[in-house]
Parts: C-alpha cells; sequence; structure tokens
C-alpha cells in the first residue's frame, strides 16, 4: 500500500488533485479548512503518517506566505486530523490494522464501532475550523495543471484498490504479493 501511495505520488497525482482544489478555492479560510481536510479523509485510505508526510509540505507550499501563527494552527489542525480521520477504517492506521486482522472483527463491525466517533471528530474540527478567526485573504492559483499520466494512474488505481481488497480479506495476500 505504501509502495502505491508512493507511485501515486511520484506521478504528481498529489499535486494535480491540488491543482484541481486550489483553482476553484479562492477564500484563504476555506483553502485551510480543505487544507485540514485532506489529511482526515485521506488517511482512511493511506494511513495517518503518508496523508501527513503528502499534505504537511503541500501546506508548507502553499501557506508559506502566512503569519506564522496562522501556518501553524493549520498544521496542528491537519496532524489532528490526520490521526482522527485515520481511526475509520483498518488501513487508516497499524494499531487498526492489527485489532482488524488479529480479533477477526468484521468489516461491518468495524465500521459501526468507529463511524460514530468518526463523524463527531469531523464534526469537532469543522466547528474548530469555521468559529476560528482566520485569514479572509483572497487567494489567486494562476499555476498551469501538472500533467499526468492516464495510464499509470489506472494501473496505480488498480493496485491500490488490490491492497484494500486484500486487508479487506476479498483477494487472498498471496495473490497481491504475486501481482
Amino acid at each position: 500500500l505504501m509502495a502505491v501511495v508512493a507511485g501515486l505520488k511520484a506521478i504528481g497525482t498529489f499535486h494535480w488533485l491540488t491543482y484541481q482544489l486550489l483553482r476553484r478555492i479562492h477564500s484563504g479560510r476555506i483553502l485551510s479548512v480543505t487544507l485540514v481536510l485532506l489529511p482526515f479523509f485521506c488517511s482512511m485510505l493511506v494511513t495517518n503518517d503518508v496523508a501527513l508526510l503528502t499534505f504537511v509540505p503541500l501546506t508548507l507550499a502553499i501557506l508559506g506566505a502566512l503569519p506564522a501563527s496562522e501556518l501553524i494552527f493549520v498544521l496542528v489542525m491537519e496532524t489532528i486530523a490526520a490521526n482522527l480521520g485515520s481511526m475509520a477504517t483498518p488501513v487508516g492506521n497499524p494499531q487498526n490494522l492489527y485489532l482488524y486482522s488479529r480479533y477477526a472483527v468484521s468489516l461491518p463491525e468495524f465500521f459501526a464501532t468507529l463511524a460514530p466517533l468518526t463523524v463527531l471528530s469531523w464534526v469537532l474540527i469543522m466547528a474548530v475550523m469555521l468559529l476560528r478567526k482566520g485569514s479572509a485573504q483572497k487567494l489567486v492559483y494562476d499555476k498551469e495543471s501538472p500533467e499526468l499520466s492516464g495510464k499509470m494512474m489506472l494501473f496505480l488505481a488498480v493496485l491500490f484498490l488490490l491492497c484494500i481488497a486484500t486487508v479487506v480479506h476479498l483477494v487472498p495476500y498471496q495473490l497481491t504479493l504475486v501481482v
């Protein structure tokens, strides 16, 4: 899974996704909320650490011109969001993967147990982000769209789905290992 995520990063997938978001966002406040929610939701699929390793450098590049207090706040909230979002799935963090495998918890049971906590976490993160006074500056994003290889993206997406299918016991790990 980490190798697939590294491949997605190497072909520029995350920069492309960032471009798609930033060309539509023109408010500093909405951008801050978006930058915090990205690791929250991505950590559900690629672990909290990988989400932070992906999005913290991006945040530093995008918000580097903001006052230090605003930048630090967003980085702290990203860290909190990645850790809270990662609890939602078996692949979100190593502890979940261990517990899911060791105690043979069914996927519906796992989701039913953690969904209320995940939703509560999301609500609290949104409340903190929206109630805080933040940057209200207008943003202009005028960079060109990065190129993204469709074939490589499809290949990596299939590998990613194969990894997820292996974790939830739909595909034997031996097959994934061979692939």
